[in-house]
């Protein structure tokens, strides 16, 4: 459901129900909300006519359209190839393993910590700067306390 007039006309004529764009129960945003359930029925009668690649070739360009996909298409598409956004990293126990890179850049802004498996439980002990908890950010309005330990039976 389109919450911009603009879209919703250029919706309507796409899916050829230009006759939605003057209807009283579906013309303005506020009425097509008050009628949400009949909007997505008539909406989902319609769309389920086309395959996904069929509506987005129809509707692209006069309204946001992109499609839904599960985890392993997300994965799997040729974008994110392209980008290098899943990756083989050699685990040192584990062996390979296929994961998603980190978009996050170091500071100076080069790209070779995206590139880097996540290390073992303790491993970066060694290379991870201690915070300096004096700072005024670190500095707690309350102490803090630990979390009660789960009872094993």
């Amino acid at each position: 459901m389109c919450n911009k007039e603009k879209f919703w006309t250029g919706l309507t004529e796409a899916v050829g129900k230009p006759e939605w764009a003057t209807d009283p129960e579906y013309s303005r945003f506020a009425a097509r909300l008050k009628n949400r359930e009949q909007v997505t029925l008539e909406l989902d009668a319609v769309l389920t006519t086309a395959t996904t690649a069929e509506w987005i070739s129809r509707l692209g360009g006069k309204v946001p359209i992109a499609p839904v996909y599960s985890v392993q298409q997300a994965l799997e598409n040729p974008f994110v190839a392209e980008q290098q956004l899943v990756l083989d990293f050699q685990h040192p126990k584990h062996g390979k393993i296929r994961g998603v890179v980190s978009p996050v850049l170091n500071r100076s802004g080069a790209e070779s910590t995206r590139f880097l498996r996540l290390s073992s439980v303790g491993e970066s002990n060694l290379w991870v700067p201690k915070l300096d908890r004096s700072c005024a950010p670190w500095k707690a309005s309350r102490p803090v306390r630990a979390r009660a330990r789960r009872r094993v039976l």
